[in-house]
């Protein structure tokens, strides 16, 4: 089921989400591309998400993991909008957009400090990636995987 601001012009992102606010809000968790629907948030909706984070001082979790994946439309993060690189943090995940399924490689790109705080919390609860899982994923990344192209052809 698509949300209402995927099916309902004219949907007023910015005041659900200020109206959803509390005092203990501190940030808003975004997924787009979002699965398992495909749904890519627009634009306009990024600049909405954006508005209030920015007026109410939140932090924004992005999981851009499918950001290989997009059928229709065009993913933007937001971290890249005025005002959001410093409070945005940015999660992506080897395993789709370089076809390592179960290898569970993945990385955060946000703050320097930010970067810095989730080393330390990693380094005392996610003991270890192996190092063939490691191995290739730095082979993929340096070399490419033609394999992503094939994922994405629809069947």
């Amino acid at each position: 089921m698509q949300p209402a601001l995927a099916t309902q012009p004219g949907f007023d992102l910015a005041g659900a989400l200020a109206a959803a606010c509390t005092a203990r809000t501190r940030a808003f968790y975004l997924i787009t591309p979002n699965n398992p629907d495909g749904f890519v948030l627009g634009a306009d909706h990024l600049e909405a998400i954006a508005d209030v984070a920015r007026r109410r001082d939140l932090w924004v979790i992005a999981d851009e993991v499918h950001a290989d994946y997009v059928y229709d439309g065009e993913h933007r993060s937001i971290a890249r909008l005025p005002g959001m690189a410093d409070r945005t943090v940015s999660a992506y995940s080897l395993s789709k957009s370089h076809a390592l399924a179960g290898l569970c490689v993945g990385y955060i790109a946000g703050p320097t400090a930010l970067v810095a705080a989730a080393r330390k919390v990693a380094t005392h609860t996610v003991f270890n990636v192996p190092l063939v899982a490691q191995r290739y994923a730095a082979r993929a990344i340096a070399e490419g995987d033609g394999r992503l192209a094939e994922a994405r052809e629809l069947p």
